[in-house]
């Protein structure tokens, strides 16, 4: 991973103490590891599903057909276990077409927007208000109040290792409230003067949410991402023979892309 990705030590070290469960699909070569793929489970519409993370070949084994051996074992792996899809987010946009033709079809989408400070060149005060949450907070509320329909579950571990991943600056999860009135949640973090809202659940305008962080945070941009149809961020392989109602829409939040 670091090799092909150049992830640094410290987030392998935090990857490995929140997701590593002897979860990896490895091939070796001359005792040397040249191929790897990460099996993270989660719940689909309550049924078991599998998030393939971090596919890597080293170059120089690339193009003799390891990591289709690698996906062939996990999809047989999990369709022994009863498991009701494989997914993943390809790592460039030119990755689709190579997962396709391995069995993923297109299924988890969003909607991403940008604003800009200059767009908002004086904020209108806000009526609205930011509270923090913790990660256990944070997964009841999406579990009980904001779900939304067709989207992965994660356990407690995967918030707590997002939380500790992208906060560099400020940043974290956050309720929205509206005259003493819960209204949407979400994730934020800032680096170098830009916001970024990887997730936001709310039935409001995303430019009032813009203009409430242009009210609370020094930033010149933000960037939000929502439920939605317009961009598509990730594939599914629904596995044969386990009556699956298989949606044409899914949802997948902190992919650990």
């Amino acid at each position: 991973m670091k090799i092909v990705f150049g992830d640094n030590d410290l987030y392998l070290d935090r990857f490995f103490l929140y997701k590593y469960k002897n979860n990896a699909l490895v091939c070796e070569i001359d005792h040397e590891i040249v191929s790897i793929a990460f099996l993270l489970d989660a719940l689909l519409e309550e049924k078991p599903i599998t998030y393939i993370y971090g596919c890597a070949t080293l170059p120089q084994y690339r193009g003799k057909g390891i990591m289709n051996e690698i996906l062939s074992f996990a999809y047989q792996n999990r369709s022994n276990q009863n498991f009701s899809a494989l997914c993943l987010v390809p790592a460039s946009d030119s990755l689709f077409e190579y997962y396709k033709s391995k069995g993923f079809q297109n299924y988890f989408f969003r909607k991403n927007e940008n604003y800009f400070l200059v767009d908002f060149s004086n904020p209108k005060k806000s009526d609205l208000l930011l509270k923090p949450l913790t990660p256990i907070q944070y997964l009841d509320l999406k579990n009980h109040i904001f779900s939304v329909a067709n989207s992965i579950t994660w356990d407690l571990k995967h918030y707590e290792l997002i939380e500790k991943e992208y906060i560099t600056e400020k940043g974290g999860f956050f309720e929205v409230i509206e005259n003493q009135k819960r209204i949407g949640i979400g994730f934020f973090y800032t680096h170098h003067f830009k916001t970024f809202i990887p997730e936001l659940i709310t039935k409001i305008e995303t430019n009032k949410i813009a203009n409430l962080f242009f009210n609370t945070f020094e930033t010149i941009e933000i960037e939000i991402s929502t439920p939605g149809v317009e961009d598509c961020y990730g594939m599914i392989k629904w596995i044969k023979n386990k009556n699956f109602d298989a949606k044409n829409i899914g949802y997948l939040s902190f992919a650990l892309d």
